[in-house]
């Protein structure tokens, strides 16, 4: 598997966690579906950043779209602070998360875009399964400091795992 096919398929679990959270399932559903939203999109910007941006910083032509895409992963973490002081059954907490909808869909739309479109004219078909791998150990890697922050394992935590 190459980066890309990773990265399409984290975008895809975010936007089926957002699906269910908008739904709404209880108060407790809610609460843990939320969390695992957040855990998700944090892993994987912090991944993503790390390796497929840092190596893509490396040409000039994308530097410019990744200090982009690097400022939106900021403002999405921003917004993931503030709705984590709301109940997820309240009107701020579902018109801040349909604000997080947006914003992830456009960055989603520009990244499988224009992103991968120049990766894949810098970035050879070998390059791009090494980059996989490095992405889902460091996923793996902050997963666990998540875990022993938290008192678990990553053993212990829901959700999907690529």
């Amino acid at each position: 598997m190459t980066i890309y096919q990773t990265l399409k398929n984290d975008h895809d679990t975010v936007q089926e966690l957002m699906q269910r959270l908008k739904k709404g399932q209880g108060a407790a559903s809610d609460k843990r579906s939320f969390d695992t939203l957040k855990t998700e999109i944090l892993l994987h910007a912090k991944a993503e950043e790390k390796v497929f941006y840092s190596a893509l910083r490396q040409h000039r032509e994308a530097q410019e779209m990744v200090q982009h895409a690097t400022r939106e992963h900021k403002q999405v973490e921003e917004m993931l602070q503030e709705m984590s002081e709301l109940e997820p059954a309240s009107e701020q907490f579902l018109s801040r998360l349909e604000e997080l909808r947006s914003a992830i869909e456009d960055h989603v739309e520009e990244e499988e875009g224009e992103i991968f479109e120049l990766a894949r004219k810098v970035v050879t078909d070998e390059e791009a399964r090494r980059m996989d791998e490095a992405f889902q150990e460091e996923k793996q890697q902050l997963m666990s400091e998540i875990g022993q922050a938290a008192g678990t394992g990553p053993e212990g935590r829901t959700g999907a795992r690529h």
